[in-house]
């Protein structure tokens, strides 16, 4: 296959220190490629480069001739006011500038055969031509097809001020789309969508003809879309085969395969510094040369050995080590709604809502965005009161909070002055803490509002850590942080005995933890028993009918397909649950040291992988005959 974009030995800097140093890249003609790493890596900046958008690099980025590349940031970048279609067509107006320029010089010149027409018309030629590249007069038209096609029908003059996050997302990609590219490369494409935007976004990059690169930390869109993964680890780049799961399987091989490597060289140090120890004391008592010499060689093979031994492995590097406490509460009921209203001026959120979250429970709360998730979960943790009346929260309740917009914090403090104010006593309890939230000494005097939001969360849930919560309220929790840390999460929610509220976009997070989801309908609150996957196949719009092409189909052929894509999705949320049971148990043999236990383990997980990518593609197939 011929390569849509290639690196070679890409070095980039910040001033003397460099991000990606000596990357090569490739990526083919149509292929789907996740870019994957810790936040700060250069995910972005790597991503600029292979776009054409940063030139100040060290190395050769070559793209095939004739390449459109069309870039998605994760952030819309344009004044409030501007309308869609302003936003759609503004890179076309310098060279509508360049174009009128031309004309009007043509004009003042006149007829003739002058040298200085003859170059005024080449001029204007070319700038003819790259107006027409761009796609000129159709540029309008085009435009508004593209919002469209991605959901934004009749937008075209909407001001983007007034845009949801999801919707800004959206209208990124509509743009990029715009253009017709070759590769398409999206920076985080899933923020702010909800799950109906996200299982669109899915299928959207399923089905582009072209190549994608998608840097992303949501793990199941980069296992519903991509066939190649790229990790930025030490400032250079290894590309595996497969989606996130199939990467995450192979590095889960290779620290299991290290850990029994690592184990032996360890025995073999641990006799052969025994050996050298005896061998220093019979020469320290003998006065033998000959006995110096088999001294001086062993040693020697010390040295060689412990060159050569295999590095103690680490599962999961840059991750953070949370601690929440075992959570657990001898009361009954955590939180109870009772004819809870909420609304501002005239739009309602919710009217006479009730909930009964019993303590020991985890609830995941879902529904569209702007449907009052966010509030709901506010008003628990600043209400919620036994004695409230449409508000309860249980009296033994201790509450953890992770707010969405981290508005716990005041910015201008610093993060030792917001330890000190939830709890901590003093710098060094500070840092003993701190320090399994990846953060160093130097981090204690920055300000607060000088902190990336990744950085603000982890900082949220070092502050649960001190309320030895009991009663998790949890809004967006891994926003902004990289696969590493969201993993850390899930493990520590996952052995929290406590009661857990979740709001989040994470589909890994909320199929981890959830065990009830509650969703937002008609101004109240609907219970689902079972995982979220499973609450997603009762309630998907699109599964509750079968699409026909041509001719309707039977009536009885429709209710097989029915009971098919019903049997289907069972079947799916059976074996993503199972896959996650399996990588937990996978993560726990290696901290035992069971290496051949998660051999084993390892190759359930890879059969487990195929079924579901199988399961996957018959219920896609079925959706879409």
């Amino acid at each position: 296959m011929s390569a849509t974009v290639e690196a070679s030995g890409v070095t980039k800097r910040y001033g003397a220190t460099p991000v990606l140093e000596g990357v090569t890249v490739r990526i083919e003609a149509s292929e789907k490629v996740g870019l994957i790493g810790a936040n700060g890596c250069g995910k972005t900046t790597l991503a600029r480069i292979l776009a054409g958008l940063d030139r100040e690099y060290e190395g050769v980025c070559n793209r095939t001739p004739g390449t459109v590349v069309a870039y998605v940031p994760q952030y819309l970048d344009a004044p409030p006011a501007t309308t869609c279609l302003d936003y759609m067509t503004g890179d076309l107006e310098p060279l509508r500038f360049e174009l009128r320029r031309c004309e009007e010089e043509l004009a003042r010149l006149g007829a003739g055969e002058s040298r200085a027409v003859e170059r005024a018309l080449a001029e204007y030629q070319r700038a003819r031509d790259a107006y027409d590249a761009a796609g000129g007069d159709e540029a309008g038209a085009a435009a508004e097809a593209a919002l469209d096609a991605v959901g934004l029908p009749g937008r075209a003059g909407s001001a983007v001020g007034v845009l949801s996050g999801g919707e800004q997302n959206v209208l990124c990609l509509a743009k990029a789309v715009a253009r017709r590219p070759d590769l398409l490369i999206l920076d985080e494409p899933g923020n702010h969508l909800d799950f109906d935007g996200l299982e669109w976004l899915e299928r959207y990059i399923v089905g582009f003809p072209g190549a994608v690169i998608i840097v992303s930390h949501n793990r199941y869109l980069l296992d519903r879309t991509t066939r190649a993964t790229l990790e930025i680890a030490d400032r250079g780049v290894t590309r595996y085969a497969g989606n996130y799961s199939t990467y995450r399987l192979t590095k889960l091989r290779t620290v299991t395969a290290q850990q029994a490597d690592y184990a032996a060289d360890t025995k073999k140090l641990a006799r052969l510094e025994a050996l050298v120890a005896k061998f220093a004391r019979i020469a320290r008592e003998h006065a033998d040369p000959a006995w110096g010499r088999r001294l001086r060689a062993r040693r020697t093979q010390l040295e060689q050995a412990r060159e050569a031994a295999t590095d103690r492995p680490v599962l999961t590097a840059g991750a953070m080590d949370v601690d929440l406490g075992s959570g657990r509460s001898r009361a009954e009921i955590a939180v109870e709604l009772r004819g809870y209203s909420r609304a501002f001026g005239e739009r309602v959120l919710f009217d006479h809502a009730e909930a009964l979250i019993r303590c020991g429970e985890r609830v995941a709360i879902v529904g569209p965005n702007g449907s009052g998730k966010t509030t709901l979960l506010r008003d628990i943790v600043e209400r919620g009161t036994w004695d409230d009346p449409h508000v309860r929260v249980g009296p033994s309740m201790h509450v953890g909070y992770c707010a969405q917009h981290q508005d716990i914090f005041r910015p201008g403090a610093t993060i030792l002055e917001e330890m000190i104010r939830f709890g901590v006593k003093n710098a060094s309890d500070a840092m003993r803490l701190l320090g399994r939230y990846l953060f160093t000494y130097e981090d204690l005097s920055a300000r607060v509002g000088t902190l990336s939001g990744g950085e603000r969360n982890r900082l949220q849930f070092a502050v649960c850590e001190i309320a030895g919560a009991s009663l998790l309220v949890l809004d967006e929790p891994t926003n902004h942080m990289h696969i590493a840390s969201r993993e850390a999460i899930e493990d520590a929610l996952e052995t929290f005995a406590g009661t857990i509220i979740l709001v989040s976009h994470d589909r890994y997070l909320i199929d981890a933890i959830a065990s009830r989801v509650l969703e937002i309908v008609d101004h109240s609150l609907v219970s689902y028993e079972g995982s979220f996957t499973e609450y997603r196949a009762l309630r998907r719009p699109a599964q509750a009918r079968v699409h026909t092409r041509g001719r309707e189909r039977s009536t009885e052929r429709e209710k097989a397909d029915r009971s098919q894509l019903r049997d289907l999705e069972r079947r799916v949320a059976r074996l993503e649950q199972e896959k996650l049971a399996l990588e937990r148990r996978i993560t726990e043999s290696f901290e035992r040291g069971d290496h051949r236990g998660g051999r084993r383990l390892a190759n359930e997980l890879e059969q487990c992988g195929r079924e579901l990518d199988a399961a996957w593609e018959s219920w896609t197939g079925l959706e879409e005959s």
